[in-house]
């Protein structure tokens, strides 16, 4: 989960456990031992609403390096996560060298990654640190559906804006995914990449297997759909893994600055993420009881101007949509147990995967019908 100059809430955070100043002066320190720093000035943190997937901060670092040249950077320090685990693995290295092999790639907005480092010394986990990006990002929670800044444009400023994010969507799909397969190939499979997915879904599944308490059989039933009806012969693509509007940032002109969080970043088909953004979309609006504001395109309008973007036809998204609901209902459900262990109530807890379990309900009797 990405963060931009305005931060962004998402669908559920936690106080971070890390006291903010010890986290500055090991920042200071570590620019010292490792970034060439012969001063460090000022170093500023700030937590973000980052959620359970990562540790997230924005730091101001104003410091000199050994030529005597004057810094002042405005970072995101990203940490692997230390005390909550929502999903089977977390590698901050690899998502710093996709974002890097895709800046290498293609002309896409990626932040620019700054730093990396391995050692757990530090900050208990490996971290990286990327520059901060102007801009604002459409917000989770509240919904930009309900209020908020993308409630405040205009409906032809909404258009323009959901245009232009779905049109770097069919970029990114459009890029020579040969390019950056040494980064990120799937895990081996005999079969094809999609192939190779399911299987990572179905393992995963297999991982979260005593946080599947709610709608336990819908899970089950989509899991024997998704390894059943698997599509052939569809061409694979660079795949973001998390494709929404609430994962860039947006310029005043309503441009994309920048495409965030690649730590679900793969080698398979389109589908995989067209499907996650329809899913998302309607997780957002619809499936929360609101109605989509004037301006953003319904499900079937936006698979056209994707369609369009792109220049051909998305095959078999029905097969897609549940394929993401089932993601995001084993990531829900791992986050209702997160939620559990860390005092939330019950019906608070389970209210995520409730609702997305529901979404999985009722993909599978469109996909079955």
């Amino acid at each position: 989960m990405g963060v931009g100059r305005s931060g962004k809430a998402t669908s559920v955070t936690i106080a971070t456990q890390r006291d903010i100043d010890a986290t500055g002066r090991t920042l200071h320190r570590w620019f010292v031992a490792r970034a060439g720093a012969r001063v460090v000035h000022d170093v500023e943190v700030t937590p973000s609403k980052s959620g359970f997937s990562n540790e997230t901060f924005m730091c101001r670092v104003r410091w000199s390096d050994a030529a005597s040249n004057e810094h002042d950077d405005s970072l995101v320090l990203r940490i692997e996560p230390t005390h909550h685990q929502l999903f089977p693995t977390s590698d901050a290295l690899h998502q710093a060298a996709v974002t890097e092999a895709l800046a290498r790639a293609c002309r896409l907005p990626l932040p620019q990654i700054r730093f990396t480092e391995s050692e757990s010394q530090w900050f208990g986990a490996a971290f990286y640190l990327m520059n901060r990006i102007d801009g604002r990002i459409p917000t989770d929670v509240p919904s930009y559906h309900k209020r908020g800044w993308v409630a405040e444009l205009s409906a032809a400023e909404r258009a323009r804006l959901y245009d232009n994010a779905v049109a770097k969507l069919a970029e990114l799909h459009q890029l020579d995914q040969r390019r950056v397969a040494p980064v990120l190939s799937p895990m081996s499979s005999t079969g094809s990449p999609l192939q190779a997915y399911v299987e990572h879904v179905t393992a995963w599944a297999r991982w979260a297997d005593a946080d599947l308490q709610i709608n336990r059989s819908c899970i089950a039933e989509a899991l024997r759909y998704v390894q059943r009806a698997l599509p052939g012969d569809v061409a694979p693509v660079v795949v973001w893994g998390d494709a929404r509007i609430g994962n860039m940032i947006f310029g005043a002109d309503l441009s994309v600055a920048a495409m965030l969080d690649w730590e679900a970043a793969t080698i398979g088909p389109a589908g995989i993420d067209v499907g996650w953004w329809l899913m998302f979309e309607e997780y957002i609006c619809e499936a929360s009881g609101l109605t989509r504001l004037p301006g953003i395109p319904s499900r079937d309008e936006m698979l056209e101007r994707y369609e369009s973007f792109r220049g051909r036809a998305v095959k078999n998204i029905n097969y897609f949509e549940v394929l993401a609901a089932l993601v995001f209902s084993l990531i829900n459900s791992r986050l209702a147990t997160l939620l559990r262990n860390a005092g939330v109530d019950e019906r608070q807890a389970g209210q995520f995967a409730e609702r997305s379990t529901g979404m999985l309900s009722r993909g599978l009797d469109v996909a079955n019908a």
